[in-house]
């Protein structure tokens, strides 16, 4: 049983056609726009630093969700193992 959600739906024959769609111009065209309207739109009239903190958070998810559609049909890159060549032993 697959516990990841991306996993799994790698697995299905829509990976492929989502690949294929954000690939696409109509996306990406469509992507633009979208991220350009929600920051337009994001940004804090005033000197309210709670609302400021809102239209971050607001932005960060917006560049979450982007990159997790983005990559969703994608394997996983394999994670680079740390050198141990430059690290001293602590004593």
């Amino acid at each position: 049983m697959i516990l990841s959600p991306k996993a799994r739906f790698q697995q299905t024959p829509d990976a492929r056609h989502w690949k294929a769609a954000v690939e696409s111009t109509w996306f990406q065209e469509g992507l633009t726009a979208a991220v350009a309207h929600l920051t337009l739109g994001a940004v804090p009239t005033g000197n309210d630093p709670a609302a400021a903190a809102a239209a971050f958070n607001r932005l960060e998810g917006a560049k979450a969700l982007i990159s997790t559609l983005m990559n969703l049909a994608e394997p996983p890159v394999p994670e680079r193992p740390v050198p141990d060549h430059n690290l001293k032993p602590t004593t």
